[in-house]
């Protein structure tokens, strides 16, 4: 009995650390598809991708809550979703758990700075959850379900790494009803982004996000080259410059800076 309890529950480790049992047994939300408690507390504590962490700490029992519901779901109701909503609810694992990270560990100024090793707080457990059978890591859910079994290379765009460099972290929840729509808003809005993509008409150069150089394999398996996706998605001056052709790629320096305000 207690193994299948623990199965059940979310760990609340550091991320530092692998999740102790002890800390596994809080009781378990049920769990709500409309991830209507994740939304309310971003749309009070997220404005412009900037996070509130000071206050958000204040509510730290209904992000917990709202982290225990997901505990809820199991492995084969999660894979008998539409993809959609099995998308959205990853999407809103690893944002969720990455502000609890951030709460664990303050005060800091980076996530990196999290650990003895570089990464750590992507790479070591943060979650056990019955939607899978061992503990996760923000680069199991990222890299394992969202890119190599769902497939989805817009996440790249909708998980946010807590830092001034990613993407914006939406003040709501990510929804299957919408998601598509929405993953196609916020890669558009990220390469609108001048602090984090550009383009020079007079030197014809793409200064893009180090993301587009970390996961290039990415967007390349989904649209046959990085200009490529980038053109999909990109504002008309940039999309106009790659269809000319004749330009050099530079990617700019990524900024780890805590996404606070």
């Amino acid at each position: 009995m207690r193994r299948l309890a623990l199965a059940l529950l979310l760990a609340g480790a550091p991320a530092c650390a692998s999740p102790p049992p002890e800390l596994a047994a809080a009781t378990a939300a049920p769990f709500d598809a409309t991830h209507a408690a994740l939304d309310a507390l971003l749309a009070r504590h997220v404005i412009v991708g900037r996070v509130a962490y000071e206050a958000l700490a204040a509510e730290r029992p209904a992000l917990d809550a709202y982290l225990a519901g997901l505990a809820g779901p199991s492995e084969a109701t999660v894979a008998a979703w539409p993809r959609d909503e099995q998308l959205a609810f990853w999407i809103n694992a690893y944002n969720a758990l990455t502000l609890r990270v951030v709460l664990e560990n303050r005060p800091i100024d980076s996530i990196k700075s999290i650990g003895l090793l570089p990464y750590a707080a992507f790479r070591a457990p943060v979650a056990t959850l019955r939607a899978r059978p061992a503990p996760l890591s923000l680069d199991d859910i990222e890299k394992g379900i969202l890119l190599k079994e769902l497939g989805e290379p817009r996440v790249h765009f909708a998980v946010s790494c807590a830092s001034v460099g990613c993407p914006a972290l939406l003040s709501r929840a990510w929804r299957g009803d919408d998601l598509d729509a929405t993953l196609d808003a916020s890669t558009r809005a990220f390469l609108a982004d001048t602090t984090k993509n550009q383009w020079d008409p007079a030197t014809r150069t793409l200064r893009l996000s180090r993301i587009f150089e970390w996961y290039a394999a990415d967007f390349e398996a989904a649209a046959g080259s990085v200009p490529a996706f980038v053109a999909t998605y990109a504002p008309p001056d940039m999309k106009a410059g790659i269809a000319a052709g004749n330009f050099t790629i530079v990617h700019l320096d990524y900024d780890w800076a805590l996404n606070t305000r």
